[in-house]
């Protein structure tokens, strides 16, 4: 069995059934647009795109290198337009406390976080309680 890594899991489909996620089409007509709604999430809270495209964009490229285990971050970086020095940055997302994950895609992350910051700290912790306090959560 594949291990489930922290992001995996906040962005699968256990954490979408468990968590209340449900798709409700937009006013401007059905099939149209799409959003995403956590039962029990402050609905005047906004995720930041940016911040969720990262997210994004990191389990795909997760996902890649678990599917071809004989790839390497360069191959599987390719694969997914980007260059081998960005994919090493952005697949350390996949490491983020799974509570950041979801403050993240709930739009409750500190105002100082950004795409930017998340993206050029390159020392960023693996121990979940220093990554909060290394981002601003605690």
């Amino acid at each position: 069995m594949i291990p489930t890594l922290p992001i995996q899991r906040a962005l699968g489909t256990t954490a979408i059934a468990s968590s209340g996620w449900r798709s409700r089409p937009n006013s401007r007509g059905p099939g149209k647009e799409m959003k995403f709604v956590v039962d029990g999430a402050d609905q005047g809270s906004t995720p930041d795109a940016s911040l969720v495209r990262l997210l994004i964009r990191a389990d795909s490229l997760a996902r890649r290198l678990v599917a071809s285990p004989a790839s390497n971050l360069e191959d599987a970086g390719a694969q997914e337009g980007m260059g081998a020095p960005y994919a090493a940055r952005l697949i350390r997302l996949n490491f983020l406390a799974p509570d950041i994950v979801v403050a993240i895609l709930n739009g409750r992350q500190p105002v100082n976080l950004t795409a930017r910051k998340l993206m050029t700290d390159t020392r960023l912790p693996f121990a979940w309680p220093e990554q909060r306090v290394a981002l601003g959560f605690a």
